[in-house]
């Protein structure tokens, strides 16, 4: 018996030790995980940020829209048009970007996946509704740091679809 528990402690041991050779250097991992870096192919020049080096979560700074989930919900609903050719999509897609401190968004990024969770390119017509709709959207309140400065973040929504309807949004 002691000599398993012996040979248990040494092998955890050794996996420990080989594991810390596996970890990537620090000085190559993003600041942030899920930070937006601009593209200038797909991004506004025109889209500025207050302070580019602080960009913040928007759940601990109240991000927020005009009439709340309600409004924001309603808004987007009223904009997702369902279309016979869009009956194959089922997944969600997820539209990230950045609520600037004057209440202005860019900075769009797109993430789609099926209903098993894997990665997936649906319709690009319907992706384009999506993003319009998200666009579209003028009534944001930007969040406020504890001093009661206003400052840029990261925001999302997330589209649940089924059959080509918009089932949900979850934000």
């Amino acid at each position: 018996m002691r000599y398993i528990i012996s040979s248990l402690i040494l092998s955890l041991f050794t996996c420990a030790i080989f594991a810390q050779d596996k970890l990537p250097d620090a000085a190559n991992l993003p600041n942030q995980v899920g930070d937006i870096i601009f593209n200038p192919q797909t991004d506004r020049y025109d889209f500025k940020l207050c302070d580019k080096d602080n960009i913040y979560q928007y759940y601990g700074l109240n991000t927020s829209y005009q009439g709340e989930a309600k409004a924001l919900k309603k808004e987007l609903f009223g904009k997702m048009v369902y279309q016979h050719q869009f009956k194959l999509v089922t997944g969600s897609v997820t539209v990230r970007f950045i609520v600037n401190c004057k209440g202005q968004t860019g900075w769009y990024r797109i993430y789609q996946l099926d209903a098993s969770y894997r990665k997936v390119a649906f319709p690009p017509v319907f992706v384009t509704m999506v993003l319009d709709a998200v666009k579209s959207l003028k009534g944001w309140i930007p969040g406020k740091l504890p001093n009661g400065s206003v400052c840029d973040t990261y925001y999302y929504l997330h589209f649940k679809v089924v059959n080509g309807h918009v089932k949900d949004i979850a934000i």
